[in-house]
């Protein structure tokens, strides 16, 4: 037989009940956001994560049109950054203006959230929710999000240790100056058309940046010598700007376009790991 419930019980089942739903809302992961000042962003852990362990990080930023969320879900890069023992967070861009997806802010004349504040934000909210070390944090960004990665690293050159830009560049003007001291590790697509090595004035006004004049502008940030990219060979090359007094330049090249490639995860690391 059906027995009422009083009215303290039905309180405390109800109580107990909201406790459960907000300790399910707070949750942030992969699939629910974790919400900062101006935005959010995603993250994923390591297969046999220790939340009372410090672990290294890969901020990766996601392309125009992309989101954290769908970045997390992309496949064998972010499986890669994982298997390696990486937590990978993922902030999220602001909703274009047009379009679907998001994107990431890269005139600061017409900017609604000065990005790199925010990528920052995300990432030292990050450190303290999940216990991340932060002496091991990796910037990393494809197409407009590796734009997203020279522009921070320009405004906060010791917020990382290092800075792992793809397929993107500075777009111009160019910034005035950059904090030296950066380890920076381009890598692009000898025959990337989206984001030439000479940049490209595009239809809404804006012009891509010469991706030797960036990478020069890093050298001379932390006092290497100034040199030609070299666009030479069919296999994956790297190239290294000599005598730098602090931080470090490289410059990998791949074959192909305008993709992150196969190798990327696997030499990004192997080249974070020496700094």
């Amino acid at each position: 037989m059906f027995k009422p419930v009083s009215t303290l019980r039905l309180a405390l089942v109800l109580l107990a009940w909201l406790c459960s739903a907000s300790v399910v809302q707070a949750k942030c992961g992969a699939l629910a956001s974790c919400k900062v000042a101006g935005g959010s962003y995603h993250i994923a852990f390591p297969p046999g994560h220790d939340a009372s362990k410090p672990y290294p990080a890969v901020v990766a930023l996601h392309s125009w049109g992309g989101t954290g969320a769908g970045l997390l879900s992309s496949g064998r890069m972010v499986k890669k950054l994982l298997a390696k023992g990486y937590v990978v967070v993922a902030p999220e861009g602001l909703r274009r203006r047009e379009g679907a997806g998001n994107s990431w802010e890269i005139s600061p004349a017409t900017a609604r959230r000065n990005d790199p504040a925010f990528i920052l934000a995300v990432t030292e909210d990050a450190v303290k929710r999940f216990n991340l070390k932060r002496s091991s944090l990796l910037l990393a960004g494809f197409s407009v999000g590796g734009s997203m990665v020279h522009m921070t690293a320009c405004a906060a050159p010791g917020a990382f240790k290092g800075y792992a830009p793809v397929s993107g560049n500075f777009w111009i003007p160019y910034p005035a100056r950059c904090g030296g001291g950066v380890n920076m590790l381009h890598s692009h697509g000898r025959s990337d058309t989206t984001m030439p090595l000479a940049g490209r004035r595009i239809g809404s006004g804006l012009k891509q940046g010469n991706l030797n004049v960036s990478l020069n502008m890093w050298a001379k940030a932390n006092g290497c010598a100034a040199a030609d990219i070299k666009t030479s060979g069919g296999g994956i090359a790297r190239q290294n700007w000599s005598g730098c007094n602090r931080g470090s330049v490289a410059l990998d090249f791949y074959p192909g376009g305008h993709s992150v490639p196969k190798a990327w995860a696997d030499r990004v690391i192997a080249w974070f790991e020496t700094k």
